[in-house]
């Protein structure tokens, strides 16, 4: 239909005709850019321009909640706000933002985006790539979180939300958009708070499968369990880093952003002396069977074998730093030490690792009990 041209009032708007189905459109010949679109049931007032050859859609209200001289009141406003309106025309995409904004951002302060990059090309990219980032609404991204949940655990759907609210912030601040769609969006409810560390039982069994393996992957992974470092660290450990004499690690750059010096206890020295004489890399301590050249990958695959050979389930690479810093406790009941073995910031990073095991809680509830005799 055509755009009508109509002086706007009140008694003007309430004696329009509605359409049986679709929309009249009609302008106000006294402020132009306020339109009336009358559909079957409602009448909505909206703002319209046209900015660098990009139309700019705004819904205002709908009539007679909104009276017409708030509606012309708003429309001016917006039309003096140049900036707001240039900042609209704009037709960025969410895959622009990535390539432009996010990627260089990740470069300049993340030490390994690995991980973000995987999610952004299994969830991010194929969903809402081609989207403009000026058409999402929180109610959308809330839609795509539900849609996840069958399959995704809470934790990993909030880092995915947490990617879209990184990609947004810096559209802002690139000025691309006004205001995030991310503000109003609710993060999931997260319970993923583990226990699971290997029991006195399971460590020589563990230990076991492992050297049984004989390989520099088996090796990595005893030696995350002998030193509690994370197993990214393991893999990127270089010739440059073995003190022997001290028999220590010097790692020059961490997680935590700082130096660590990791004391090794005999049966580590040993499996980087094993190492050593394989010579298998002049630069990785632990280097890849395919390519000593490079670096070892992440032993998902070995340590899935060395569990099934230990008989061990439901344990995870990651519970190895945990068992290390439970039995730093048990052995020492400090804290502190702890917290520096494992290179943590504060000592609430450590008590999220360490956990005594139920023998030692059963010991102390009984101690606890007897007392009350």
């Amino acid at each position: 239909m055509s755009i009508i041209d109509l002086r706007f009032s009140t008694k003007s708007l309430q004696q329009l005709q509605h359409p049986t189905t679709g929309c009249q459109e009609y302008r106000d010949i006294h402020c132009p850019h306020l339109r009336a679109l009358v559909y079957p049931n409602q009448i909505t007032l909206a703002f319209r321009a046209t900015i660098n050859n990009q139309r700019i859609y705004e819904t205002l209200g709908t009539f007679p909640h909104l009276d017409i001289e708030d509606a012309r009141l708003n429309t001016m406003i917006r039309l003096g706000n140049k900036k707001r309106l240039a900042i609209q025309s704009r037709r960025h995409t969410v895959e622009q933002a990535i390539n432009e904004l996010w990627i260089p951002d990740m470069q300049l302060y993340k030490k390994s985006p690995q991980s973000e990059l995987s999610k952004l090309n299994r969830h991010i990219r194929p969903f809402w790539g081609k989207r403009r980032l000026c058409h999402i609404t929180p109610g959308e991204i809330e839609k795509f979180a539900a849609g996840l949940r069958p399959k995704l655990s809470p934790a990993t759907i909030n880092r995915l939300l947490a990617l879209l609210s990184k990609i947004c912030s810096l559209a802002v601040r690139a000025e691309w958009i006004n205001h995030s769609p991310m503000t109003h969006v609710r993060y999931l409810k997260e319970n993923n708070v583990r226990y699971r560390t290997l029991s006195a039982t399971e460590i020589p069994l563990f230990i076991a499968a492992a050297e049984a393996l004989n390989t520099p992957a088996a090796d990595a992974i005893l030696l995350a369990l002998y030193t509690g470092m994370r197993i990214g660290e393991v893999c990127t450990l270089k010739w440059d880093y073995w003190h022997p004499d001290a028999q220590q690690l010097l790692l020059p750059d961490t997680k935590s952003g700082h130096p660590f010096t990791c004391p090794l206890a005999n049966p580590a020295v040993v499996i980087v002396q094993r190492q050593a004489q394989l010579a298998l890399s002049t630069t990785w301590i632990f280097p890849r069977i395919t390519d000593t050249t490079r670096q070892l990958s992440y032993p998902r695959e070995t340590f899935t074998r060395i569990c099934r050979d230990a008989r061990i389930q439901n344990l995870r690479m990651h519970d190895l730093r945990r068992t290390f810093a439970t039995r730093v406790l048990q052995a020492t009941s400090d804290i502190a030490m702890a917290s520096r073995l494992l290179n943590h910031h504060s000592l609430t990073a450590t008590r999220r690792y360490a956990f005594h095991n139920a023998a030692d809680s059963q010991a102390v509830v009984s101690q606890v009990v007897d007392s009350y005799k």
